[in-house]
C-alpha cells in the first residue's frame, strides 16, 4: 500500500440551498468526511441561500475510491 498523501480540497460555493428561517434564508456550512470521519467543517455563512466559501484545506488520503454509475441499463 502507498503511504498517505496530503490532497488539497477547494470548496468554492453553493447555490439553491433551502431557506429555513423566517426571512427565507439559511446559515449554511459544509462538512467533509473521509472514511466516515469528519475531516473539515467550513465556516458558517449567515443569512444566505448562495454561500461563497472560496477556501482551501488539505486532508491526508490513504485510499480514495471512485464508483462510476449509469442511469441507463447495460445492453448485452
Amino acid at each position: 500500500m502507498l503511504p498517505p498523501t496530503d490532497q488539497g480540497i477547494l470548496r468554492i460555493d453553493g447555490n439553491n440551498i433551502p431557506g429555513v428561517d423566517r426571512s427565507g434564508k439559511s446559515d449554511p456550512y459544509a462538512i467533509f468526511t473521509l472514511n466516515n470521519q469528519k475531516v473539515y467543517k467550513s465556516p458558517t455563512k449567515k443569512k444566505t441561500v448562495a454561500p461563497e466559501w472560496n477556501e482551501h484545506f488539505k486532508v491526508s488520503v490513504v485510499r480514495l475510491e471512485c464508483m462510476i454509475c449509469s442511469c441507463s441499463p447495460i445492453k448485452n
